[in-house]
């Protein structure tokens, strides 16, 4: 368990470039998600909701070593690159939510 505490110190940039990945991995899935949904059925919008959920969670996680990693020293030039990363990591899982909104209100 130490061994994880000492990967997970100071890697806040690291795991905010992951974050960003993943959220324009969600990003792309709202391109055409009305179209996708329809030719594609149930399973597509399931999978959206699974990877949308996934990428809040783990922008939450990245968001919260970032605050551990500021109170521990780490430089505040990197926190606040870190922090612009995952704001822009956040738009994904938001517009994929604004999308499944959309389509569940229907």
């Amino acid at each position: 368990m130490t061994r994880l505490a000492t990967i997970l110190q100071r890697s806040s940039l690291t795991f905010s470039f992951v974050a960003l990945l993943i959220g324009v991995v969600s990003l792309a899935r709202v391109f055409n998600f009305a179209g996708r949904a329809r030719l594609q059925g149930p399973e597509f919008v399931q999978h959206s909701l699974i990877l949308c959920v996934v990428s809040f969670l783990i922008c939450l996680a990245v968001l919260a070593n970032l605050v551990v990693d500021v109170t521990r020293g780490y430089s505040p030039n990197r926190c606040s690159v870190a922090s612009v990363i995952v704001l822009a990591a956040l738009a994904g899982p938001a517009s994929l939510a604004i999308c499944l909104v959309g389509y569940f209100s229907r």
